[in-house]
């Protein structure tokens, strides 16, 4: 089967899944999504910050989760009276800021093309655009895993996208995940367009993305950092070895200059600014609560809620689910180590896969340690591209390279009933 069918293939696997679950789980069960949605849809009536126009999406918002028993898979039974706003409701719902710009731009302008007339028609809408983008996210992973590697390993990539659960999960949620992931993806295309061509214009998109990543939600912010490593090498592949070990030191002592003076500047709003996150970081009782057990734990979430945990980690998969995915990941983590010694040939592309991969990571487990908050493996989505790459490069140094043709379906079947015995016993359970 040609490159172009085996995409198709994925995409059309991943659209069956996507369909079958948007009548299995009911809506407003992604998290956050009463909150985001109003918002969302204040942009699209040029109401933001307008009380009145807020208090009566939330009535209606409410109403509509009512009827679509939101309650029941907390445990509890729908309340009467239905509660007004979500403010009654502080356990299970924020009430909203226009913290994630860029996705309230753009969900609010698409809700206002759409001629949708009713909520949960809106709601559709949303969840299509979330479904779509995550489309685009499989397809911007492939690109830039096939400018780097061969058809198979791309076909994996797309494959582990098109049968992973939780991924599935966050492109029906009518949140800014989806967006924040698509705009991961971009980054690690135009990464591989660098460190393939040298393209100075694929450095700028990649910064452009990073920075659209980080304004439509903030944990995508260490892609910031993964556009500095991108430009470097653009640097580098661009110019001669002593001109762009200039321009490189010239541009740590730049940030160095910027970090100096963001600790020392009297400004009002940076001092406010670094008050927040010196309080948020390292005066936190979490950050002192460290052990090696903490780590552990908190990881091993991290681990099991990238594969499958429903619900905003209400719902586990079972035990024996999650452990298989953990010895898959930790023998996975294990042989991209040994093809980093064994095969120098690939070397350079899998650092490149790592620095884009790593900052994310170590970003989610300090964050969690040091905030206290639970781990919740989607933020990881971000990076998906090149955390399922080292994914099937790591499985793959374990059987020798002639069996990779017999190796690369059984993946792909392993994956598929990992997904089917997810939704049998997780995702079918909780919402049926």
């Amino acid at each position: 089967m040609n490159e172009r069918r085996l995409l198709h293939l994925a995409l059309a696997i991943f659209v069956c899944r996507a369909v079958i679950a948007a009548f299995i789980i009911p809506p407003w069960q992604g998290p956050d999504e009463p909150p985001h949605y109003v918002m969302a849809e204040q942009v699209a009536r040029g109401a933001i910050g307008d009380p009145p126009v807020k208090a009566q999406l939330e009535a209606q918002v409410l109403r509509s989760m009512a009827a679509h028993d939101w309650w029941r898979p907390y445990g509890l039974a729908t309340p009467n009276p239905v509660p007004t706003s979500f403010s009654q409701e502080p356990d299970h719902l924020g009430t909203g800021a226009m913290v994630h710009p860029v996705y309230y731009r753009i969900a609010g302008g698409v809700l206002r093309m759409s001629g949708a007339g009713t909520l949960d028609g809106r709601y559709l809408v949303l969840r299509l655009l979330s479904s779509g983008l995550s489309m685009l996210t499989i397809v911007m992973a492939y690109a830039g895993t096939r400018l780097l590697f061969d058809r198979m390993t791309a076909s994996i990539v797309v494959f582990l996208a098109a049968f992973h659960p939780q991924f599935l999960l966050t492109a029906l949620s009518t949140t800014p995940d989806a967006l924040a992931n698509a705009f991961g993806a971009l980054v690690w295309w135009q990464a591989a367009r660098v460190f393939v061509y040298g393209s100075a214009d694929a450095a700028v998109v990649t910064a452009a993305a990073a920075i659209a990543a980080t304004l439509t939600k903030r944990n995508a912010v260490p892609l910031l950092a993964v556009s500095g490593l991108v430009a470097m090498i653009c640097v580098w592949r661009r110019l001669s070895t002593r001109v762009a070990v200039a321009i490189i030191a010239a541009g740590c002592v730049v940030l160095l200059v910027v970090a100096v003076w963001f600790v020392r500047s009297p400004a009002e709003w940076v001092a406010q600014l670094r008050y927040q996150w010196y309080t948020a970081l390292f005066q936190n009782p979490a950050a002192r609560d460290f052990s090696l057990r903490r780590f552990t734990t908190f990881t091993l979430g991290l681990l099991d809620s990238s594969w499958l945990v429903a619900g905003w980690l209400r719902f586990p998969a079972p035990s024996w689910w999650l452990t298989t995915v953990r010895v898959l990941t930790i023998a996975s983590f294990a042989g991209v180590g040994r093809a980093l010694v064994r095969k120098p040939n690939l070397r350079a592309a899998l650092w490149l896969a790592i620095g884009v991969a790593a900052p994310m990571v170590l970003a989610a487990v300090a964050n969690g340690l040091m905030t206290g908050s639970a781990p919740q493996g989607r933020y990881l989505f971000v990076v998906a591209a090149p955390m399922a790459l080292l994914f099937w490069i790591g499985l793959a140094e374990w059987w020798p390279a002639s069996m990779d043709h017999l190796a690369a379906p059984a993946v792909i079947a392993l994956l598929f009933l990992l997904d089917l015995s997810g939704w049998i016993t997780t995702i079918l359970p909780a919402y049926a």
